[in-house]
């Protein structure tokens, strides 16, 4: 019995490993949340993947990198993998932000020149910006919320081992932190949020966070004192903190306060991105100054400042 339960550990472990399959825990987790596949339970409750299983996720992992949808995808492993995927890309082929490169990838894949086409996949993975690759790893509302939240400050390759190894501490900690549970309104914002990723609105939303922290402080408290004292007062209000909106900030302060999230994913994010680093260090000399002159912030708000 013993030997069988290790068996079973070390089948799971294999399998979660990201090198085995490209995929993380957690898209696995979600792969199987959306019925893409349907792995055994044996008797000592842990997941037992067939070697099946294995080659469905790692089909998945590389329909993912072309850009199907989960609908898609599920078509595909379900039906007769040619023909939908031929089906597939003339429907893709339609569409006027048609992706040239990736569906001559899958032209030659469906003709036949699987090899080719996965050298030729592995050579725009290479390329892809940190944004896309994490939501590849994390296709789930978790990625893509972290994707929204620092949207600006990942839209570049990495390109030297300071950013694989910042890359590979920020992969680790999402792939093993806690499951957050999204409240059905937060997800349908990341739901609007994500569908607007090729426009150029989440750019400016932190390119206008930029120009509030770039400026005189001074200046900008006498202009918008007021206001900021408005907006603390009104989340004091009982209609407030009873809002889906006070509920979202009290889960997100949690999993702020008790993951690592200052610890581990922030350091890493500094390290990463030079653009988020600046950032961050005008934040937290911004937040400073408000604190000085208006103390009551710190009581609502978690502020970047650090210890």
């Amino acid at each position: 019995m013993l030997e069988e339960i290790l068996k079973s550990l070390l089948y799971n472990i294999n399998i979660y490993n990201k090198n085995e399959t490209g995929l993380t825990k957690k898209a696995i987790g979600y792969y199987i949340e959306k019925g893409l596949l349907k792995p055994e339970i044996n008797e000592n409750q842990y997941r037992s993947f067939s070697d099946n299983d294995i080659s469905i996720l790692k089909k998945i992992a590389f329909y993912r990198k072309l850009e199907l949808n989960i609908s898609e995808i599920n078509k595909v492993i379900t039906g007769n993998e040619i023909d939908e995927l031929s089906r597939i890309l003339i429907l893709k082929k339609e569409k006027l932000n048609i992706n040239v490169e990736k569906n001559s990838i899958m032209e030659e894949y469906v003709s036949g020149n699987k090899s080719s086409a996965f050298l030729k996949l592995e050579h725009i993975e290479k390329n892809k910006t940190i944004k896309e690759k994490l939501l590849d790893c994390f296709p789930g509302y978790f990625g893509r919320y972290i994707t929204i939240h620092f949207s600006n400050f990942l839209n570049e390759p990495i390109s030297t081992s300071d950013q694989e190894e910042a890359y590979d501490i920020i992969i680790k900690f999402l792939d093993n932190v806690d499951k957050i549970e999204f409240p059905e309104r937060a997800k349908e914002f990341i739901d609007e949020m994500s569908s607007i990723y090729d426009n150029n609105i989440l750019n400016s939303m932190s390119e206008n966070y930029m120009k509030t922290v770039n400026q005189d402080f001074d200046s900008y408290w006498k202009e918008n004192e007021d206001t900021i004292k408005e907006y603390y007062e009104i989340k004091q209000t009982d209609e407030y903190k009873e809002s889906e909106a006070a509920e979202f900030q009290s889960l997100m302060k949690l999993f702020y306060e008790e993951s690592g999230y200052y610890d581990i994913l922030i350091p890493a994010m500094k390290k990463i991105s030079p653009s988020y680093l600046e950032f961050y260090n005008k934040l937290n000399n911004f937040s400073k100054k408000l604190l000085k002159v208006f103390p009551e912030a710190i009581e609502t708000d978690k502020t970047p400042i650090e210890k």
